[in-house]
């Protein structure tokens, strides 16, 4: 049976190198997926503006004159006249 082999202070040092580049790459990674996630976050509306223009409200069809044909009421708040 042979003996182990004791690795090398160059292998060691080329492994310690390639886990430091590893951790750096995904350091990285992770700072722009953080920057692009906060970047996307200052362009959404708030929850109240998004609240506010959820009303829709009911759908008129009107003919060529404006006469009201016929009128479909919103399905989750119902009839609503401005």
């Amino acid at each position: 049976m042979a003996a182990p082999t004791i690795p090398q202070p160059a292998s060691r040092l080329r492994r310690v190198w390639r886990l430091g580049i590893r951790a750096a790459g995904l350091l990285l990674l992770g700072l722009v997926f953080a920057g692009t996630v906060l970047w996307f976050s200052t362009e959404l509306p708030t929850p109240e503006h998004l609240r506010a223009r959820a009303a829709l409200g009911s759908t008129r069809i009107l003919d060529r004159r404006g006469q009201l044909l016929y009128e479909l009421p919103d399905p989750l708040s119902g009839r609503q006249r401005p």
